[in-house]
């Protein structure tokens, strides 16, 4: 795979999510059951083997294009630093902290379950929020942050030591 830096990019990774075509497969295709359903029941109203409504069809439909959209949005984490600061993405979730409000930047080698699973996460400590954008298997980058929502910013990288090493040199 081909990596795309941009004019102002210092460093950028992806990192995919395990597993994704997969649950990517079963929503999709549970969303197309649905609406097979959903058309079915409001084409022949009276003749439904359990005699559900087509508008419980359109609900379960509606519900899992959502989830599978969510999925979508989580196929990949996306680590990108450029000359104003760092930003952890999922999709359209995604979280930037400038240089300055960084203070200072801690790596986990085996996270496990400290923050509450994978994906993106939110949580509380010393008082301030903390949020999340890791995967399963990786080590965490966790930056402790000046001001702002929240106290720290985590997220997972396959180059733990060269992105603090980009960190702090961007912080001195």
């Amino acid at each position: 795979m081909k990596q795309i830096l941009y004019r102002d990019s210092i460093y950028e990774e992806r990192l995919p999510l395990p597993g994704f075509k997969l649950l990517v497969f079963l929503m999709a295709g549970l969303a197309v059951l649905f609406f097979g359903f959903m058309v079915y029941s409001l084409l022949h109203p009276g003749n439904t083997i359990d005699g559900s409504p087509g508008w419980f069809w359109f609900i379960m439909f509606s519900l899992f294009a959502f989830i599978t959209w969510l999925v979508l949005n989580f196929r990949e984490l996306v680590i990108t630093m450029t000359g104003a600061g760092v930003e952890a993405r999922y999709g359209r979730f995604k979280q930037f902290q400038a240089w300055n409000n960084i203070a200072g930047l801690k790596i986990i080698q085996r996270p496990g379950l400290r923050y509450g699973g994978w994906g993106l996460r939110w949580g509380w400590s010393g008082g301030r929020q903390y949020i999340v954008y890791n995967i399963w298997g990786a080590p965490v980058v966790e930056l402790k942050l000046k001001e702002g929502k929240y106290g720290k910013l985590c997220f997972s990288s396959r180059n733990p030591q060269e992105v603090a090493s980009i960190i702090q040199k961007q912080t001195r």
